[in-house]
């Protein structure tokens, strides 16, 4: 049987780790990225069946990951978590904020998108 193969896009190597070990431990196969350009690399050369990265990192975040990762792979779903309290679950509410960074977050998923946006403080 072959395993779902995760792709973990995120900056910060503690975190990185523990969710690549987390996903491991039930039966996925993961590659890991410490950025966006790396994460690229990585779907571009092997498929991969679901990403899930962070909102914010230093050199291009989620939003990038999102937009690239699903113009390789259009159905791939994305996972864009955020550890802030003051990140968003979905698409709607995003837009409703009105802030720029956040509006941007929501024109990345495309309305019908296999992607979803998390606040990793209620997970």
């Amino acid at each position: 049987m072959v395993k779902p193969h995760i792709l973990v896009v995120e900056d910060e190597a503690y975190v990185r780790d523990s969710l690549a070990a987390m996903l491991r431990s039930r039966g996925f196969s993961v590659d890991v990225a410490e950025d966006t350009e790396v994460g690229i690399a990585v779907v571009a050369r092997a498929p991969v069946d679901a990403v899930l990265t962070d909102l914010k990192m230093p050199g291009g975040g989620g939003l990038e990951v999102v937009k690239r990762a699903q113009a390789i792979v259009p159905d791939v779903p994305v996972v864009v978590a955020e550890g802030s309290p003051s990140a968003v679950l979905d698409s709607t509410t995003v837009a409703s904020l009105g802030t720029s960074e956040l509006a941007d977050v929501a024109s990345a998923v495309p309305a019908g998108s296999p992607s979803t946006l998390l606040d990793a403080t209620t997970v």
